[in-house]
């Protein structure tokens, strides 16, 4: 397996001509390779699985997964590859530091693994309980709330945000961030007490919730967790 850093130029460029140091139109060059006749295309679910993309990953996505093609270039930590043949070896390509595989097996980078719900919950209450805690953006209208969200270009409720929500003034909203993967809190002001709402991208989040119906409810501390997903995002 060929990956950055692994071999020096000369060595790599013996095996793939394109990666010589004085190769022009090396983009052209691996574009016809992994374009050209790819033997399978497929994506690698963070979790491992993987999904047949035809013969092309835009227009056949994970099942399920559409809004990733939204995501490029991480793909919400999905993998894109292509299997070719050179020079009478077969390769895989991917979109990570691998440029192919030396002579033998062909192998491929692992991607990042997804969170768990209760990753997600830890990492909230880490984030809010800390002394520094701040909100992006403080503000009563839900509108003002989700743009923010939306021009930073984190999770946005706005099509899904819970029925008992809808009225409820907005206090502020924040990246949350965790393990490497990018969510968003919103805060709603309900009478005395504070609505904290977590999103994150369904495909960053491994678990099994209630789809579009009745929430899991759990009571921890002095209050209670809602937890819920659908095709497109986990909600906490």
């Amino acid at each position: 397996m060929i990956t950055v850093g692994s071999v020096d130029r000369p060595t790599a460029a013996r095996w793939l001509d394109f990666l010589a140091e004085d190769f022009r139109e090396r983009r052209k060059a691996i574009r016809r390779l992994t374009h050209g006749f790819p033997e399978f295309v497929f994506w690698i679910h963070p979790d491992g699985g993987l999904s047949d993309a035809v013969d092309s990953h835009k227009a056949h996505p994970p099942p399920g997964f559409r809004h990733i093609i939204d995501d490029e270039p991480d793909c919400c930590g999905f993998l894109r590859g292509r299997v070719v043949r050179h020079a009478g070896r077969q390769l895989i390509a991917t979109e990570q530091p691998v440029v192919s595989n030396a002579p033998g097996n062909g192998a491929v980078v692992p991607v990042g693994n997804p969170l768990t719900i209760g990753v997600v919950e830890a990492g909230f209450i880490k984030t809010f309980e800390s002394p520094g805690f701040t909100l992006d953006l403080r503000n009563p209208d839900h509108h003002a709330l989700f743009n923010h969200l939306k021009s930073a270009k984190l999770p946005c409720p706005t099509r899904c945000l819970p029925k008992g929500l809808k009225g409820v003034p907005g206090l502020g909203c924040r990246e949350l961030e965790i393990d490497g993967k990018r969510g968003a809190l919103v805060c709603f002001k309900q009478g005395d007490d504070i609505v904290h709402l977590v999103v994150f991208k369904r495909c960053n989040v491994k678990c099994k919730l209630t789809w579009g119906g009745k929430p899991d409810i759990r009571t921890k501390g002095n209050g209670s967790v809602f937890r819920w997903s659908d095709d497109d995002w986990v909600f906490v």
